[in-house]
């Protein structure tokens, strides 16, 4: 039993913690994969396929890929899940990151009177992705190699907010995956369609 006294201010933190309890922020929507399951497979006369990551992100400014919805290297890791299939009885295909890294740049704001009425970029993000199909098969005597490099740049307003720079992020990364999956297609079928099985 609450003493008279104290009863005011009983009400007073019980309301307190339940306009707390409104207005905390609700939770963050998941990150959208990047997925390539909509794309027919690629099947290799190899017994396994090995993700090799070469890159190590620095964790630190001017890095940002790290802090990514999805970060680059992650969505190599699902395009080598997703594309490509082991279906023979012996050999190797590794798939090697050698780099999956955004950076970001600070861009300098227009000054004076036309700067107060002008919404500059602020920061530029520079991505680049870089891998390595490595194919190894001993038994038919075989050693191929493709790999394909990308880059993309978007850069975002100065008064964009935390929804809008990770979208940013996410489309960097999209466009780069797109552009390398291209790449890396076109380079399978010049230099390893001998151990493709289409």
């Amino acid at each position: 039993m609450i003493p008279r006294l104290l009863r005011p201010a009983a009400l007073a933190i019980a309301a307190t913690l339940a306009l707390g309890a409104c207005t905390s922020a609700p939770p963050r929507p998941q990150a959208r994969q990047i997925s390539f399951a909509n794309l027919a497979p690629i099947s290799f006369d190899v017994a396994r396929v090995e993700v090799v990551q070469q890159y190590q992100p620095p964790q630190v400014p001017p890095n940002v890929d790290h802090l990514t919805p999805v970060p680059p290297s992650d969505a190599i890791r699902r395009w080598a899940n997703e594309r490509v299939r082991a279906m023979g009885a012996g050999g190797t295909l590794r798939v090697i990151i050698k780099d999956a890294s955004i950076t970001e740049t600070a861009l300098a704001p227009t000054t004076g009177v036309r700067g107060a009425f002008t919404t500059d970029q602020s920061e530029r993000y520079d991505g680049r992705l870089s891998v390595d199909l490595v194919v190894e098969v001993p038994s038919r005597q075989f050693q191929g190699y493709t790999g394909a490099t990308v880059a993309r740049t978007i850069s975002v307003p100065e008064n964009v907010s935390l929804q809008g720079r990770e979208d940013a992020w996410h489309s960097l990364v999209e466009r780069m995956m797109a552009d390398l999956n291209a790449k890396l297609e076109e380079g399978i079928d010049g230099n390893l369609s001998a151990v493709t099985l289409r």
